[in-house]
């Protein structure tokens, strides 16, 4: 199941993804995802434009630059 990470550090595990206005509420607004080797990441589309708050936990995660609250799924679990 995916993992919401909030952008204050909260980790919410085991949830389970509705559909795309399920993603768009977690989240707060559009979506945009990025894809790796094994997970996708989804995250608020405008969210620099937001000037949402830096997510520590999902950057490190990545290994790049994420801002406010992101879900962590595997492939199968976005379809």
């Amino acid at each position: 199941m995916a993992t919401l990470i909030k952008a204050d550090g909260t980790i919410v595990k085991d949830i389970v993804l509705k559909g795309l206005e399920h993603k768009q509420e977690l989240v707060g607004g559009w979506i945009e995802t990025h894809f790796t080797r094994d997970k996708v990441f989804i995250f608020n589309e405008e969210g620099l434009l937001l000037s949402l708050p830096h997510n520590n936990k999902a950057s490190e995660e990545l290994g790049g630059d994420l801002v406010g609250d992101v879900i962590i799924a595997s492939h199968d679990e976005i379809t």
